[in-house]
Order: structure tokens, then C-alpha cells, then sequence
């Protein structure tokens, strides 16, 4: 995959700074392969890109900083089993990788630092129930696994940049994280 001749299957799914030089670098899948690239870049240029992934049946869902180094790392789902594989990234290298085996029941909804680590932390919702619930990471580790306060009522929620959005049936209420979080 060059810049040159990139077909209409190739999608970019995250933005990131994925090799710690404060500049945001794509990641990109291909909807027909299933193969996965990354480019670093430089600007408007890529400086360095590679294929990163092919054929594995995953689809990238989230990035975020997940060991607090500063580099941008993947989340990935299996949607025939609903496993989730974390990869810590250090630019095209795969430094680490875990896979934890959580069903269908359950999805990430979204991956922000609840805690103020610096370490971006994993919010699950139940595709079932009104449940929700975080995983205080370190890297591939969960450090602390936790039920958020449920909802009564029809709504539907994430997280983006720190605050915890909440639609209900009448309005949409944004609220510190730590408060929802302390209820």
C-alpha cells in the first residue's frame, strides 16, 4: 500500500501518534482483506508505513496510550467470538500484545483515562443490559475492573476527551468523568 494508489477499500480507522514524535500517524484497514497498515507520518507525507496485520478476522476498534509511554496503542475485536486484543505499539513494532476472551455480551464502548494515569483505561457496555463498566489499565494489565452506576431509562453514552456524555429522552448533560464516576 503506497500513497500513490490507494484503492477505495482502504479506510482510515484511528489517528494516533503511534511512534512518540508528537505527530499523529494512520491507521488504516482494508474492508475486502481484512489486512491492516499503519503510516507514520511526517506532515502531509508518510515517512514509513507497512502492513501491520493480514487476515487475522479483527476489526480495529479503539487507540489510545494504554502504558502511559506516550506512543499510541491498538484495540482490536474478534466479532465471531468477541475476543479484545490489546497491542502496545512503539511505530510499525507490535511490543507487546494480550488477548482477553470476554464473549459477545460485552463491547468497549470507548477508551479514555478515567483514573488520571496517563494511561488510557478500556469502558465496556453490555450489549443486553443497561451495564456498563471500566478497566483501570497498565499496558495489557487490568489493575482494577469496576460497575459503573447503571441508568435507569432509555440512553445511550461514551466517553470523549475525559467527560462522560449522557443523552437521555430530553437533553444531553455533559458532566466531569469523576463525578459519574463517584456516584
Amino acid at each position: 500500500m503506497n500513497s500513490s494508489s490507494i484503492s477505495l477499500d482502504w479506510q482510515i480507522r484511528q489517528v494516533g501518534d503511534l511512534d512518540g514524535d508528537r505527530k499523529s500517524d494512520l491507521v488504516w484497514t482494508n474492508s475486502t482483506t481484512g489486512e491492516a497498515a499503519i503510516w507514520l507520518m511526517e506532515g502531509s507525507t508518510m515517512r514509513s508505513g507497512q502492513i501491520i496485520a493480514a487476515g487475522l478476522g479483527l476489526q480495529l476498534t479503539y487507540s489510545g496510550d494504554l502504558d502511559g509511554d506516550g506512543k499510541t496503542d491498538l484495540v482490536w475485536r474478534n466479532p465471531t467470538n468477541g475476543d479484545v486484543l490489546l497491542w502496545l505499539m512503539d511505530g510499525l513494532t507490535r511490543r507487546s500484545a494480550q488477548t482477553f476472551q470476554v464473549g459477545t455480551a460485552w463491547q468497549v464502548q470507548t477508551v479514555a483515562d478515567v483514573n488520571g494515569d496517563n494511561r488510557a483505561d478500556l469502558i465496556w457496555r453490555s450489549v443486553s443490559s443497561n451495564e456498563a463498566a471500566v478497566w483501570i489499565m497498565n499496558g495489557t494489565t487490568v489493575t482494577q475492573a469496576d460497575f459503573l452506576p447503571t441508568v435507569s431509562g432509555a440512553w445511550t453514552g461514551g466517553v470523549r476527551r475525559g467527560r462522560l456524555y449522557q443523552i437521555s429522552k430530553f437533553r444531553l448533560q455533559i458532566v466531569p468523568l469523576e463525578w459519574m464516576l463517584a456516584l
